[in-house]
């Protein structure tokens, strides 16, 4: 039983570092407990369901909330639509140059120059006014991060407080 712990505590660790890096942690977490729970049924059947019902919500509010940042700071609408667009790309692409933190990285890079480009190609509004709606965009997804980790770090705390 001490082994199924210590494993239980390594993928939560690791699932707590994927989550950092934006790299679906979240959903390891879940799985490990999903398998534990299978395995040795120390965690009730709700706690599973509620932990895949967060995964999913945190995904859900990743968007929303990047998109509330963006418009909060009067970015246009396909300049929010191009935020989200460039920072699954640039996600993807730059973790393909740079493993690991290459997807944070391209996430708020992309997240940045997808609605800095919308509002001057699109809507020719001026460097200054872009960039704080690039700004907007890049804290609504920064916040977004926090709300994920929040999430992750209850399931986490749950598990542990359950398994042990």
């Amino acid at each position: 039983m001490i082994f199924l712990k210590i494993l239980l505590i390594l993928i939560y660790i690791l699932g707590f570092l994927l989550l950092i890096l934006g790299l679906g942690g979240i959903w390891v977490i879940n799985f490990a407990n999903l398998i534990f729970f299978l395995l040795v049924k120390r965690f009730p059947l709700w706690f599973i369901i509620l932990g895949f019902s967060l995964a999913i919500l945190s995904e859900i509010l990743d968007y929303l909330i990047s998109i509330w940042g963006a418009k909060k700071a009067k970015a246009s609408p396909w300049s929010i639509a191009f935020s989200v667009i460039f920072s699954i790309v640039l996600g993807i692409v730059i973790n393909s140059v740079i493993p690991v933190i290459g997807a944070i990285m391209g996430i708020f890079i992309g997240t940045f120059l997808g609605c800095l480009s919308g509002e001057m190609l699109l809507y020719k509004k001026e460097l200054k006014r872009s960039i704080k709606a690039s700004k907007g965009a890049l804290m609504g997804r920064i916040s977004s991060l926090f709300v994920k980790m929040s999430f992750g770090l209850f399931i986490i705390f749950y598990g542990i407080l359950k398994f042990f």
